[in-house]
């Protein structure tokens, strides 16, 4: 046999199980929005069945709009049930609006059901 084709054969189902595995394209996506998040990270995420997807969304437009943010409170809030939208456009409103909202309130606010975006966009 061919030593091109046996590396092929190889090789390929290698590149196939790590892309299936491990989250590279939500690395990249961060990595083109300039938002590092480390490939441990999402890793981890993986291993520990949180939706790597929504977490890293969230964390990108929240370090986009400035709000000084850890990815493992997002990763926390996950895993408590959050909706990480709500918490996020409430969070990026809040600075926006000059209205003090931590990620504390913010989570408070969406475990009573209260939907950040209609109440912040309320206040003038």
């Amino acid at each position: 046999m061919n030593s091109g084709l046996i590396m092929i054969f190889i090789i390929l189902p290698v590149i196939i199980f790590f892309w299936k595995i491990f989250p590279s394209t939500m690395f990249l996506t961060a990595h083109f929005a300039q938002t590092p998040i480390g490939f441990t990270d999402l890793l981890f995420m993986k291993f520990r069945k949180i939706d790597a997807t929504k977490v890293c969304n969230a964390y990108i437009q929240l370090t986009k709009a400035g709000v000084d943010i850890k990815i493992k409170e997002l990763e926390t809030a996950y895993l408590l049930n959050h909706d990480l939208e709500n918490i996020a456009w409430g969070l990026i409103l809040s600075k926006q609006k000059n209205i003090p909202l931590t990620l504390e309130q913010a989570k408070e606010a969406d475990r009573k059901g209260i939907k950040m975006v209609d109440e912040l966009k309320k206040i003038q």
